[in-house]
């Protein structure tokens, strides 16, 4: 877990983890997902894919996106040891976004990026950068070459 204080959506690394630098004052948090986190991830979920995909997708697969449904599907907390992992951050005490990532699924060798999600909140405040600095540490230190994002359902 790396706690922040900051005024920023600029990010710098330190020796002691990730620092955000400038711009409005809010405590900031990045930690791994637990169990416990599924049902305040999920309706989070929900809102950034209907705000971000409405005129990509048909309205109807949007509206019937379920919340409880998709709490279902996380398995937050039984991580294996080369399986994916999911950061958080969290701001002011509440989940803003997350990013689930892990061994390429082609070439275990490379680092994959599976989802990126920030509330539509939290957009153009910081929240996807610190969680894309946060997924660099880890996939440095694992055995991943490089690192894929991909876009698809």
């Amino acid at each position: 877990m790396v706690s922040l204080i900051a005024k920023a959506p600029s990010i710098s690394r330190s020796s002691d983890g990730l620092r955000i630098l400038s711009g409005e004052r809010a405590e900031r948090e990045l930690r791994e997902a637990i169990e416990g986190d599924a049902d305040e991830v999920a309706p989070l979920h929900v809102a950034t894919w209907r705000a971000a995909y409405r005129g990509l997708m048909p309205d109807s697969v949007l509206d019937g996106l379920d919340v409880n449904e998709r709490a279902k599907r996380y398995t937050f907390g039984s991580r294996l040891s080369h399986g994916p992992a999911t950061l958080l951050v969290v701001d002011d005490g509440r989940i803003s976004g997350f990013v689930t990532f892990g061994p390429d699924r082609e070439d275990i060798s490379t680092g994959e990026i599976y989802a990126i999600y920030v509330h539509p909140d939290h957009w153009r405040r910081g929240a996807g950068r610190a969680l894309m600095g946060g997924v660099s540490i880890p996939l440095a230190k694992g055995l991943q070459s490089g690192t894929a994002v991909g876009v698809g359902g």
